[in-house]
């Protein structure tokens, strides 16, 4: 398999991977109402299709994340709240010479 096949289906993971941790929360409680609704007795066809149709949401929720810079802006919040990353960027800013 070519590398540039591997980056292009880890990227797709990517996307899958930050639309479940975005939504690890609902999945908690999806997780129980599937439970329930496996005890009811409801059909495991229409339990199969809304996991799948919530994985498809987690990809492309990943993806517009990504798309629209969400991303980079949660990543610049938690570059603000790091201590190191705010001296590292005070001596920048003020030319400092590192020690």
């Amino acid at each position: 398999m070519k590398f540039e096949t591997k980056v292009f289906l880890m990227r797709q993971k990517y996307y899958f991977d930050l639309g479940v941790g975005i939504t690890s929360l609902l999945i908690k409680v999806l997780a129980v109402v599937g439970i329930a609704a496996a005890i009811e007795g409801v059909d495991k066809r229409v339990l199969a299709i809304f996991g799948l149709s919530y994985g498809v949401f987690c990809y492309f929720l990943g993806f517009i994340y990504v798309k629209y810079k969400w991303l980079t802006a949660s990543i610049e919040v938690e570059n603000r709240l790091n201590i190191f990353v705010r001296e590292m960027r005070e001596k920048v800013v003020n030319n400092k010479r590192f020690k």
